[in-house]
Parts: structure tokens; C-alpha cells; sequence
């Protein structure tokens, strides 16, 4: 079953937490061919989202109590915090498999690429999302900048951290790569 054959007909979409992850990378690569400047605060917020996604489909391992709190007389869920979702991802350890045999991938986000990805995940997502009433000025570059550091950690996550189920594996894989590929040449 692929979700990209499935989203193109019918009366209904279909998504599950890594399609939504893939939906959003895919998006922030289709925004580029917005004309105007004003298109980087949607690629910013589509890849803040995928981002985020990412680490949550990582994270869930097929149950969302994983990923959630309960909060509230009514014991509803609530997602954990793109905060929370990050620093969990750093505390996993990651394994790739040769032969057979399990070899330990570092992740590593030094300082610098924290303080960028703080940036995307908060002062961007946060300031558009929730945006109040003011005249706003954002360095292009700066933003690029983020958004790489972003698409670096998407591109672990979803390509070689072996975290994540996909219903259709190679289908997943083959656009999250297109849209990495895409956006990696954008924001050089």
C-alpha cells in the first residue's frame, strides 16, 4: 500500500505518523517554487513540522503513549513538546547493520546547530504560528542555515537510523530522498 497512490483519488486522505512526517518535507520542497520572500517562513514551518514528525515516528515505536502525556480532569493526551521529542532523539542509540552485525551510529548536534534548531523549533514556528500583531524583519540566511541543520537531522533520522516503520518502505524512502535532495540544493 503507498500513501502517495492512495492520497491521489478518492473522497479521503490517508495518514499515519511517519506519512505525516513525509507529507511535510514534501511540502516544503513543492513551497520553493512560491515566487516572493515570504515563502521561506512556509518552507521554515514545513520543515520545523517534518522535523518534529520525524522524531515523534522515531519515537512512538507503534504506541502513542510513548510520545504523549496525560493532562487534565478529562485524562486527555497530549503530544510531547518538539523540546522533549529532540532531546529524546539525542538520548537514543542508533545501529546500523553490516553482515549481521549491529555497529553504533553516533547523532550528534553540536551547540551551534542546537542554538539554530532552538531558532527554527521556537523563535520562527512559534512567532508565525502564533503570530501577534508587529512588523517583523528575518535574515534569509539565517533561516536557510536552520532549515539545513533541520533537514540534516530529518535525513537521519528518516534514512539511516532504522527507527522508523514505513508501510511502503521503498516508497517512503524514495521520497523522503527526492525531497532531501531537493531541498539540500535550495538552501545552499
Amino acid at each position: 500500500m503507498k500513501y502517495s497512490n492512495l492520497n491521489k483519488k478518492g473522497n479521503e486522505i490517508y495518514f499515519d505518523d511517519s506519512e505525516n512526517a513525509i507529507d511535510s518535507l514534501e511540502t516544503a520542497l513543492f513551497l520553493f517554487n512560491r515566487n516572493g520572500n515570504s515563502k521561506w517562513k512556509w518552507i521554515a514551518i514545513s520543515l520545523q513540522h517534518s522535523l518534529y514528525s520525524f522524531c515523534i515516528s522515531s519515537l512512538n515505536k507503534g504506541n502513542y503513549e510513548r510520545v504523549s502525556f496525560v493532562k487534565g480532569k478529562q485524562a486527555r493526551h497530549y503530544l510531547i513538546s518538539p523540546k522533549v521529542a529532540l532531546n529524546r532523539i539525542k538520548k537514543v542509540k542508533y545501529y546500523s547493520y553490516s553482515n549481521g552485525t549491529p555497529r553504533e551510529i553516533p547523532f550528534l548536534i553540536s551547540s551551534e546547530e542546537q542554538k539554530a534548531l532552538d531558532y527554527l523549533l521556537y523563535e520562527i514556528r512559534n512567532n508565525f504560528v502564533h503570530f501577534i500583531p508587529k512588523v517583523e524583519s528575518i535574515s534569509i540566511n539565517k533561516l536557510k542555515e536552520a532549515c539545513s541543520i533541520a533537514l540534516k537531522i530529518i535525513d537521519f533520522i528518516a534514512t539511516k537510523s532504522n527507527t522508523i516503520t514505513f508501510i511502503d518502505f521503498d516508497d517512503s524512502q524514495q521520497r523522503i530522498k527526492k525531497s532531501i535532495a531537493g531541498l539540500q540544493s535550495i538552501l545552499k
